[in-house]
Formats: C-alpha cells, structure tokens, sequence
C-alpha cells in the first residue's frame, strides 16, 4: 500500500460508495484517464487514479530533494500528499490530464516525456523532425514553427530512388531485442546503395527517419543513389503494445510515411526545402502516426505572415467532383495540423478584416501577435497546439487546474481562504511536475533552465452566476490569486534551489477535465442552463458496450451510419448548469472583454478563449481586435448561427426533458464493465481542439 498516505487516510475515500464526478464526469474519467489494471483484468476506479498520480507527484519532489541532498521532512510530505489526494479526489484541483492516465507508471519512468501534454519546436535543422516523430508516439501534441530564414540554412536534399522489401516470417525465428534496433547496411559490391533495417521500437523507427536524412544531405553518402528500406523487423498489425497499450499498427503506415516524404524530397528545386515542403513533411510524420492505431496527434504549424504558400497549405485539400467534396490523397495530410500565422507588427484593419473572414468561411489560420508574446516571455517562439503556452524551442509543459465552483458554499459565497490554500497546492504541484529530468539531451537542458509552469482555471463562469459577481470584482480576485501563485512559485522554487519560472499562470481550453466535475470550462460560460452534451464512442469500446447494456442513456447511431453499418455511436448526456447568463446571453465584445481581463489581471502567458460571433458582430470584432490588439496573443472565433444538425455536440434542452432524463440515469456498472473489457486502447473519437477538447489523452 502507499508509503505516504496511510490506510487510516485512505479508508475515508475508498469506502464512499458514489464519487464527486458527475454522470458525464465518470463517463469521461473512465475513457480518458483510468488505465487497464492488467493484474486485476478491468480499469481503475476514481480513487485508484488518485491514488497514484498523488503518489507520483510527492514522489517527484522526494527524489529530487534526495538528489540535491535537501532537507527531507517526511511529515510534511505525508500532509502535502493528504492536501493533494483530498483535494484531487473532491474535483477542487488537478493536475494536468495527462499525469491522470500516465503519472506513476512505468512508462512514465522510462519514458518522461511520456507525461507532457504538449511540446513545441523551431525547425532548424533535419533532427528536428526526428523530435517530431519520437514527441508524437509518445502522446505529445507538438506545435512547430516554420521561419524562411532558417530553413534556407538546412542543406539541400539529394534526390534518391526509394525500394523496399518485407519478410513476415521473420518473427518467428527472431529474437525480439535484435530487432529493436535499427541498422544501416551499406552495399560493399555497390556503393550507390544502402538498406535500412527498420528497428521494432519508438527509437529504431526515429533512427530510421534519422538515417533516411542523413542519407539524403550528408557528403559522407554523397555517392549513395538508392535506399532500401527493409521493414521486416517491425510487428505485424493488430499484435498487441505491452508498454503504451493498444495495438500495433505494422509496418503499412510507416512505408506510406517514407515514400511520401521522399516524393516531396525529390521534387525540390535544386534540392532546397521551401516552407511548405516543410509543413508536408511535419504533417505526412503526424498521419502516420495516427494511422492504422487509436493515438491521436495535436498538431499546429506556425508560419510567417508573407508565407503565403502555408497559408493557402489546405487550399487544394478538397475539391469539387459531380457536386461532392472530394479529398485530395495527394496533400491529405496537411489536415493534420492546425495552421496560425505569427504577426511580428500589429496588422492593419483591413488585414484583420481578412484574417477574421478566412477564419469565418475556413476555420483557420488563426492568428498569434508575436510582440505581445516576446513582450511577455523574452525567449518566446511559439506555443503549444492549444496555444495557451508561450515556448522557447525545444520545450514541453504541464500544466494544473483549478476548479473555482467547487469553492463556491452553500450560501453562494466563495470561500477565499479555502481558494487560496488550494491555488498555492496547484503551484506546488505544477512545479514538481518540471523537476523531471527528459530522456532528449537538448530539450532537457533548455527545460531545467527554463522551467515552464502553467496554473490555471476552470468552472469561472459557473463560479461567477453563483455569487453573482462582477466583472470588476472578478478582476479584483484573478488579480490577488496571481499574487497568490508568483509568492508561491518564489518561495518554493527557492526552497528547492531551482530556477523560478519566468511566467506562471494561463487558461487553458479544459475541455476534458471540466468534465469531470460538470463545470464551465475554462473563461466559457456554459452552453445553455439546460444541455444535452452528446458523446461520440466506438462500437468496440467496452464502455460504449456497457452503457448499452444499462440502457441509461439515449443512444444513436452516427450522422450517415445504419444498424448495419455503424462504427460509432453517440449517447446523450443531460447537464445542468447555474442558473444566470449563458453562452447566447454574451456578446463577442463581452467575450473579448474578459478575455482582455483575464489577459490583465491573471494571466501570464494566454488564455485560451474561443469566442463565438454572430452574423451581425464580425466587424465589432475586427474594429475591437485593431484597438485592443496589444492585449491580445492569440484567440479563436467560431461562428454562433441558430442553424442546427442532427446530433449537434451541445443541444440546449428544457428543464422538464431534463427532469425526465435523469430519472432514467443508473450508476456505472463495474462488474459488468470488467466482464467485457480488454487491455486495448480505444479511441477518443470526438476529441479536437477546436471543441476545446485536447485529442491529446
């Protein structure tokens, strides 16, 4: 049991017999954060989640203050993770969702990079994609920046014929740890030709994209004319994956991978990349990545404000064929990623007029002010997908959060001292998270240098109906709390003799764990007192089969699909919200307004706000925009129209179908959920940024 918090503490939580989380809560919980307990044969329950990402996170500060020979007061750190069990198990704060599913596992050990949400990098040179590659297998989101003036630095590609070969049989009279690795074999008889055998792990895989551009740039190969790459060492699709879960993809997705960045290698002009070259090659790594498994990649390129070429990028994805959208194999995979364009100078009206109507009719590319972000962090160089995180080149973060509704009474009065207490938690928390020592040499030095730290907020605007509060004052509490977090960043990173975090406080989307507790996410107000959320899920996850089983909740067949057909299901969710102003009750200028004061009194690096438009209101925003543009980093608009279709992700719904639904709603079935689940990991299949809702799990 845990060395740190004792079976007398433990006891009060795992005899309650119905968690904090809410219906939709659990749901969520059970798909997103509770991992496969192989020795037991079903997931984790709340508390067993708890429990060990608790753990995980003391355990960090113990072995680093073992390390440095700092003072150890086991005391203090058995209260320190009773603060943070108690606190993390009633929803009031959390750490960042991604130490929910992986914090404390060995995956975690061998793999540290395995625990950050999202990372970001400039490409400068051909390595860069290599990080890439490796960020994006291990669940990261990865956000990339493209400059003109450093690419033109990378040396210049030599155009090489491609072959391959593939051996299934291999496997059977193969010891695994030989093939793990990945080898170049050069061709005594020929010098014009080399093979690749492609190891059986992350690392052979990077090191055979590694080797790949070595190849084709290096003048130690200048005579090298022909490639082979032999796939035969990788592991037929479907076999399982021991360590990150799931199921092997085999060795399809990786040779389509190759042969598409060497088609765009070989049709450079005098073998210099261009930007878009680029932006193809990032992408064709983040499809193969996806393909033929369940992870999910996050992905935002950002480009200069002349490089028309990454702009335009998704201009030829779709074209017209007999009145029907048809997909364009040949650039498919620059859908991957979410496009932004930095602005170094604040741009005139009539460009934010254009950037705001390609955002209208498109969706993208958004827009980032770089000033207002090298005002803000001296080494800024981008962000992360999400775009909440200001980051130098080679960084990665992971953030907390803290839900402010849950420290709303019953009288409705926030309990400020209870908030306060819990905000400096977060800070220590996030902290911790940072001490962690990476497994890439270059990012880890810039990371231990600059550690990147991240608190912030959710379930504010349920917070704000419930005690009635004004924006005012509610400026007035953004700005004591961040008092609250830099007092506290100062004096526990001087307690621990590292470096104190340059920026430290954000909001981030929190679309997946403001579900937890059913609260507002981040700066948004809900999307109606009465709601209908719907949920997409896969006819093979176990916990779609379950809910099936209970027949609790409504449940469709996807948009287009038949009983005999269908992949995915969709289940209806019933919420309530506080009652006061919700999503249609506030303007876009309201939205940017406390955008704006959140930017002012809370925020260090940005807050990420998608604000909706109406039809009549995108000039008030771009002449907004223009007035308030130092204030801002970055936002996303999304048009509000009254149009609707069926299955809508959010509905608005009476208070009486309301009532009605949620007589009908039964607790989660473990027993049952444990009879039919399996050790695989499902996809999330409604999960994207521009839901709020990180695809990073």
């Amino acid at each position: 049991m845990s060395e740190l918090l004792s079976e007398s503490f433990l006891s009060k939580y795992r005899e309650i017999k119905h968690t904090p989380l809410s219906n939709i809560g659990e749901f969520v919980y059970l798909r997103t954060y509770s991992r496969y307990l192989n020795n037991k044969k079903r997931r984790e329950t709340w508390f067993e989640t708890v429990l060990r990402t608790t753990e995980y996170n003391i355990e960090l500060g113990i072995e680093f203050k073992k390390k440095h020979g700092l003072n150890i007061n086991l005391q203090d750190e058995v209260k320190e993770a009773e603060l943070l069990f108690d606190n993390l198990f009633n929803l009031r704060t959390f750490t960042s969702g991604r130490t929910l599913y992986m914090g404390g596992t060995d995956i975690v050990k061998e793999y540290p990079l395995s625990n950050y949400n999202c990372a970001f990098t400039m490409i400068e040179k051909f390595h860069d994609f290599v990080d890439i590659f490796y960020l994006l297998m291990i669940g990261s989101g990865v956000g990339v920046r493209i400059d003109k003036s450093l690419i033109l630095k990378m040396p210049n590609i030599r155009r090489i014929y491609l072959d391959s070969e593939y051996n299934e049989d291999i496997h059977k009279f193969m010891p695994k740890e030989y093939m793990e690795n990945t080898k170049l074999i050069l061709d005594d008889g020929n010098p014009s030709i080399a093979k690749i055998k492609i190891g059986d792990s992350k690392e052979g895989w990077c090191n055979a994209l590694e080797t790949y551009f070595n190849l084709i740039t290096s003048p130690e190969y200048i005579n090298i004319k022909k490639i082979t790459f032999d796939y035969s060492y990788v592991r037929p699709e479907g076999e399982r994956l021991k360590r990150f879960g799931g199921r092997a993809s085999g060795h399809k997705s990786l040779k389509r991978m190759f042969e598409k960045i060497n088609k765009v290698c070989s049709n450079l002009v005098n073998g210099s990349l261009r930007s878009i070259d680029v932006l193809d090659i990032a992408t064709i790594i983040s499809e193969n990545v996806v393909s033929g498994g369940v992870r999910r990649s996050a992905m935002m390129i950002i480009c200069d404000e002349n490089d028309e070429d990454v702009i335009n990028a998704k201009s030829k994805l779709y074209t017209i064929v007999n009145g029907n959208w048809i997909e364009n194999s040949e650039v498919s995979h620059r859908k991957m990623s979410n496009n932004s364009v930095l602005y170094k100078e604040k741009p005139s009206l009539n460009k934010i007029k254009k950037i705001l109507e390609s955002i209208k009719i498109n969706g993208e590319p958004g827009f980032i002010n770089g000033s207002e972000a090298m005002r803000r962090k001296s080494t800024f160089k981008g962000c992360n997908p999400c775009g909440e995180i200001l980051l130098n080149s080679h960084q990665c973060c992971n953030l907390s959060t803290n839900n402010l509704a849950s420290f709303v009474n019953e009288d409705n009065n926030l309990d400020i001292d209870k908030l306060e207490k819990i905000i400096k938690l977060s800070t220590r928390v996030a902290i911790r998270m940072t001490l962690v020592d990476v497994e890439l040499p270059d990012w880890n030095k810039i990371m231990q240098n600059d550690r990147i730290v991240g608190i912030s907020l959710t379930g504010m605007m349920d917070m704000v109906n419930r005690t009635n509060m004004t924006y005012k004052n509610l400026g007035l509490l953004l700005k004591h709390l961040r008092d609250v977090v830099r007092g506290e960043g100062i004096k526990y990173c001087s307690e621990l003799g590292i470096s104190i975090p340059e920026l430290m406080t954000t909001i981030k989307p929190e679309g997946s764990l403001s579900t937890l507790p059913c609260v507002s996410s981040g700066i948004h107000y809900s999307h109606s007192n009465y709601y209908i959320r719907r949920v997409r899920i896969s006819t093979s996850d176990p916990l779609y089969k379950m809910i099936e089983k209970l027949k609790c909740y409504p449940i469709y067949n996807e948009n287009g699909q038949s009983d005999e057909n269908c992949t995915t299901k969709v289940i209806e969710f019933p919420i309530k919200a506080p009652y006061g102003k919700t999503k249609y009750d506030v303007g876009a200028i309201e939205q940017l307004e406390l955008y704006k004061l959140s930017m002012i009194n809370w925020t260090d690096h940005n807050t990420s706000i998608t604000v909706h438009v109406r039809e009549n209101e995108w000039d008030d925003v771009a002449n907004w925009l223009y007035e308030n543009f130092d204030y801002v980093v970055g936002i996303t608009f999304l048009p509000l129209t009254d149009e609707t279709y069926p299955l809508l992700p959010y509905e608005s719904t009476t208070k009486e179908d309301y009532e009605e639904r949620i007589k009908n709603i039964k607790p989660i079935d473990y027993e049952l959920l444990a009879e039919l689940d399996d050790d695989d990991e499902h996809e999330i299949i409604d999960k994207e940024c521009a839901n709020g809702v990180c695809p990073v799990r």
